[in-house]
């Protein structure tokens, strides 16, 4: 079956966030490898890194974090269409793949994740192809059309190759799919000539992992000689580093309370009908088609047990492989609803269809009710603006201590569009220690060795041997010398509280003079003098 065209540009592509967005955190990050074909956090992410700057190529009239935004949009709206065809490979039936197909598109977080540079949305169309071309396998067996089994054998392997390589993560439904694949031609085990092509393709998929040793020796941000070594390459495709979060959360109390939030977050992605509707669905596939109900069931089910035992904050986003596989349960249900009640008469067919019925309504209202949660502003450029300022307003030459969430909008401001250069940006990632304590001796280093510090770290009391800091937006500058006079853009004042503080100038942003309208946020700093000394408790 072909997808109507419109499948294509349902919804993430109004919805682009500015041109200049700069989003925060792996955003950010990913934003910046992109454009400069640099190295990702681990796993790294090579063929997202290089689809993305051939983006960034293409389209030299917009700046390289819209044009990685676009990818995302691109990707998510492809996924759209997968989820499409494989809604009509299982059912042969059109309304039931667009009811899937909608259903995702306007699930919150896959929205949000298709507005804006994230690996989520290729990590989804991935996860959708390895679906999509696992049901086309079954049909072509179910046919007795070994040929053309076979050679969807091949682009199963493909996309499994690909999904592995692209996030390991994708490595539970290559298992699940491989479970499928013997329940469907058992033959297959007792023919090992028939493995070497998918073999091969599977072994064509994990080629994008040679990027690394390649861009080792680069001078771009994540490089690192190590990853021309095999330790150094294996840690950090296989993200050793986080192999202490994967089934964190395993004790039988902690567990059931992480399955608890899974069913929050199905809330949160998809109405109720929709849910009931994916229930139905999966319920009527175990009827006719075991094998595929294993793989869609199994598929979503892996995927919420990882996501809620994994010790991390972005459990939402690490579902969107099984939101792909749920979605596609819709299809069942609108399908063949009907024809399930034909077996109690007049009463169960139209009870069948009112539950179709009640399934697009579920479909259609996800989309208001799920617009604001999602995207037409999704981080916008708030990110940007703040990293924007820092840099502005940073002393010449000083260090800004960054937490992970600020410091990649800041290193896309700076190694991409060349902002401050002569500002050295640094993460603060945790150490061992608590936290606090880790910003406060990162931070008295820098001071010690000269440097004018700025911080996105607010301490809840400041530390007693650091200079006294002043705000600069929401962050901290910390000098290296006591300051002596007003900032510039201060009015001055004299105004003394209690014989205790003396205020001597203020600003206000924006100006007194510019008009407010409900809503927006006024900042009021004042600069200040201490008359006597005051007591932590003060």
């Amino acid at each position: 079956a072909r997808a109507p065209w419109w499948l294509f540009s349902f919804a993430p592509f109004p919805l682009f966030p500015r041109p200049r967005g700069a989003p925060p955190a792996d955003s950010g990050e990913l934003q910046t490898v992109a454009a400069q074909l640099g190295v990702a956090h681990p796993p790294g992410f090579p063929l997202y890194v290089m689809a993305a700057h051939l983006f960034t190529r293409l389209l030299p009239f917009v700046s390289p974090a819209y044009a990685v935004n676009l990818f995302s949009a691109i990707t998510g709206a492809l996924t759209v269409a997968v989820v499409y065809l494989a809604g009509v490979t299982l059912t042969g039936n059109r309304p039931a793949g667009i009811a899937a197909a909608v259903a995702l598109a306007t699930a919150t977080t896959f929205w949000s994740q298709a507005t804006t540079a994230n690996v989520r949305s290729l990590t989804g169309l991935l996860a959708a192809l390895i679906i999509l071309t696992l049901l086309q396998f079954q049909g072509a067996v179910r046919r007795g059309d070994r040929a053309n089994a076979d050679r969807r054998l091949i682009l199963v392997a493909l996309s499994m190759g690909f999904g592995v390589t692209h996030h390991v993560s994708l490595l539970f439904l290559v298992v699940v799919g491989l479970v499928f694949i013997v329940l469907v031609d058992p033959a297959l085990l007792r023919s090992p000539r028939r493995w070497i092509k998918p073999i091969l393709a599977a072994s064509l998929g994990l080629l994008p992992l040679i990027y690394f040793p390649l861009r080792a020796a680069a001078d771009v941000r994540g490089a690192s000689a190590d990853l021309a070594t095999w330790p150094g390459f294996l840690e950090h495709v296989l993200a050793t580093g986080f192999r202490g979060d994967l089934f964190y959360y395993l004790a039988p109390a902690d567990l059931w309370q992480r399955l608890r939030i899974i069913g929050n977050i199905l809330n949160f992605q998809f109405t109720l009908w929709v849910l009931i509707g994916t229930v139905v669905g999966f319920l009527l596939l175990t009827r006719r088609d075991r094998n595929a109900a294993l793989l869609l069931g199994g598929a979503f089910l892996i995927f919420a047990f990882v996501a809620a035992t994994y010790r991390a904050p972005q459990t939402v986003e690490y579902l969107i492989p099984g939101y792909v596989a749920l979605t596609i349960l819709l299809a069942p249900a609108v399908a063949w609803s009907a024809e399930e009640g034909e077996r109690f008469g007049w009463a169960g067919r139209s009870l069948g269809v009112l539950g179709i019925a009640l399934v697009f309504v579920g479909v259609v209202m996800q989309f208001p009710d799920h617009l604001s949660a999602s995207g037409r502003e999704h981080e916008a450029d708030s990110a940007r603006d703040y990293a924007g300022r820092l840099l502005a307003d940073a002393p010449a030459g000083s260090v800004i201590l960054a937490h992970w969430h600020w410091a990649t909008p800041l290193w896309y401001l700076q190694e991409v569009e060349g902002a401050r250069p002569d500002v050295v940006v640094k993460y603060v990632f945790p150490e061992g220690e608590p936290y606090e304590a880790t910003w406060t001796r990162r931070t008295r280093e820098e001071i010690a060795a000269g440097n004018p510090t700025l911080t996105t770290w607010v301490p809840a009391t400041a530390p007693a041997d650091l200079p006294v800091s002043e705000p600069v937006g929401e962050a901290l500058l910390y000098p290296t010398e006591p300051r002596t006079s007003l900032p510039p853009g201060f009015v001055p004042a004299d105004v003394v509280i209690s014989d205790r503080i003396r205020i001597v100038g203020y600003s206000i942003e924006p100006p007194a003079d510019q008009a407010l309208s409900p809503g927006d946020e006024s900042v009021l700093t004042l600069a200040w003098q201490a008359l006597d000394i005051l007591s932590p408790d003060s």
